[in-house]
């Protein structure tokens, strides 16, 4: 008896705290924007074989496998260069506006590119990218066929 009134109280007290303190977060969860055969393709090329369950990835050829990973590393590698880009950019302009005379931040704005093998920490939100922009830069690099938005 003792031990159910404990636990009562330890869940009270835990529902308590979230109410007051609001500790529990919510995950917000996306629409997907593509159609299941275009989601495949996408998801493949962003997460690679985390992407593919597991009783089809058992079955998989090792050699298709490892034609996921270096297409993944590839797309990961782009993303990660467009997003050191953005924020290049950002940076950039705020450097001008807040310094618009100062021969040292138009210095700074003029040298362009990256250390590609620096990871840009910034998130994919942070940087306003979406499914869709995403999926337009993987189209004109050629990751993703021309016509993905018209796969049906």
């Amino acid at each position: 008896m003792y031990q159910s009134y404990q636990k009562e109280q330890d869940i009270y007290v835990l529902v308590r705290k979230i109410q007051i303190n609001g500790t529990v977060f919510y995950q917000e969860f996306e629409k997907s924007v593509f159609n299941p055969i275009q989601e495949k393709m996408y998801l493949e090329l962003i997460y690679g074989l985390d992407a593919i369950i597991p009783e089809k990835l058992e079955r998989m050829p090792d050699s298709v496998k490892e034609k996921i990973v270096i297409r993944q590393k590839q797309v990961q590698r782009l993303i990660n260069k467009w997003k050191h880009e953005i924020c290049n950019n950002y940076v950039d302009k705020l450097l001008l506006s807040l310094f618009p005379k100062s021969k040292i931040a138009k210095e700074f704005a003029n040298v362009k590119g990256c250390d590609e093998t620096m990871l840009c920490r910034a998130s994919l939100k942070d940087v306003k990218l979406d499914k869709i922009t995403i999926a337009k830069k993987l189209v004109k690099e050629h990751y993703l066929p021309k016509n993905f938005f018209k796969i049906a």
